[in-house]
């Protein structure tokens, strides 16, 4: 009788031990996120990397989308998390605050676009933003800008500050500006500049004109 019973015990666990993978194989995997990214078209944007970053940015997993614009995020942390897509690029933008819901997928869609490579570099030149203050800070607005050696434009630009105390000029390479800032009531400034091959395309100076006394 014992013999009989071992017999049909081990049967038992033989007949438990190939039904439980068929289980497992039906049951269906939990994803805590999908990710669908789009541009600002609406048209899907196939190749993008999803990230999912907890608390303090660290990362915890990532996707990368399909032909479809998704991505499926499957394990994410205890609490709220943040998902991130577009890297350190232009135009990088980050959904956060997210809770994953238990045992149902939760469905994001994020609008992206890459911008990289959108930025220009000036050609032959430099762009330069003049920002015009009066002596408590504050932007100083219909300064002109006199330039003796003005010649024709290349680009388009200002010679009055406008309500920011903004004057745009473009100098050419290996150009030595000299030019003055006036305006009624304050003492007029001289302000140069030089444009070299190499250096930072696009830059600001900020200038304060005092009062006269």
């Amino acid at each position: 009788m014992t013999q009989k019973w071992n017999t049909c015990r081990l049967a038992l666990a033989a007949s438990m031990l190939t039904i439980s993978p068929l289980c497992a194989q039906n049951q269906p995997a939990y994803c805590a996120f999908e990710v669908t990214v789009q541009s600002p078209t609406g048209a899907p944007v196939a190749g993008a990397e999803v990230s999912e970053l907890q608390s303090g940015g660290r990362l915890y997993g990532s996707a990368t989308t399909n032909e479809r614009g998704t991505a499926r995020i499957c394990d994410a942390p205890q609490g709220l998390v943040d998902l991130h897509v577009g890297g350190q690029v232009c135009g990088a933008v980050t959904v956060g605050y997210l809770e994953p819901y238990w045992m149902t997928t939760r469905r994001v869609v994020i609008t992206y676009e890459n911008c990289q490579g959108a930025d220009f570099v000036p050609p032959g030149g430099c762009f330069l933003t003049i920002r015009i203050r009066d002596q408590a800070g504050s932007p100083l607005q219909g300064v002109i800008l006199n330039d003796p050696n003005e010649r024709p434009m290349k680009r388009e630009q200002t010679r009055v500050s406008d309500q920011f105390g903004r004057i745009f000029r473009f100098l050419d390479y290996g150009d030595d500006a000299r030019v003055q800032l006036q305006k009624d009531g304050y003492l007029p400034q001289t302000l140069t500049s030089e444009c070299r091959p190499g250096q930072k395309g696009v830059w600001d100076r900020t200038v304060t004109l005092e009062k006269t006394r």
